[in-house]
């Protein structure tokens, strides 16, 4: 006779619905109350840890030229193809904080507020804008082929169409 309702054997960290374990819960009562509760696992944190690595690393093989061609744009597409949106973004805002804070993680090992505020910064910030695009259209559409493909040549030419605005701005 259980007058109280169900009864879940979880631990205090651990999801009612599927068991595994989740990190305590982000938002506001709003959220919560309307079943839109952002929580982050911790193969979500690992995800979008490897993925802002990847970045860094790919950053590191280029052409040099005053905007040097590197396999950034690449990785920053391959992750929000894989991770969606929400993940993506993360991982570029995370890559982009590390850069921010001075370890060299962007092309030529370079890194620090002054590179995000050059002439190649208006590139970078362009990357959070291909992954949102590209992460939402994977999210909607799903992560076939074709969606994926027009999905990136999109984010791209949002992210070059940003650099290239932010590129002649400066010296102009």
């Amino acid at each position: 006779d259980n007058k109280k309702g169900p009864v879940y054997n979880v631990g205090k960290n651990e999801s009612k619905r599927t068991g595994k374990k989740e990190m305590p819960f982000i938002g506001g009562e709003r959220e919560r109350r309307y079943g839109m509760e952002a929580r982050i696992t911790t193969q979500d944190m690992m995800y979008i840890a490897l993925t802002a690595a990847v970045t860094a690393v790919s950053a590191w093989i280029s052409i040099p030229a005053a905007v040097p061609f590197t396999l950034q744009t690449f990785a920053v597409c391959l992750t929000a193809g894989l991770l969606g949106a929400r993940r993506a973004t993360a991982s570029v805002c995370i890559y982009l904080l590390l850069g921010f804070i001075g370890i060299p993680v962007f092309s030529g090992f370079r890194g620090g507020i002054g590179v995000l505020l050059s002439n190649t910064g208006g590139y970078l910030a362009g990357f959070v804008l291909t992954a949102l695009i590209v992460g939402l259209c994977a999210d909607r559409f799903g992560r076939k082929l074709p969606v994926l493909i027009i999905s990136m040549v999109a984010g791209v030419a949002v992210c070059y169409a940003f650099g290239t605005v932010w590129y002649m701005f400066l010296y102009s």
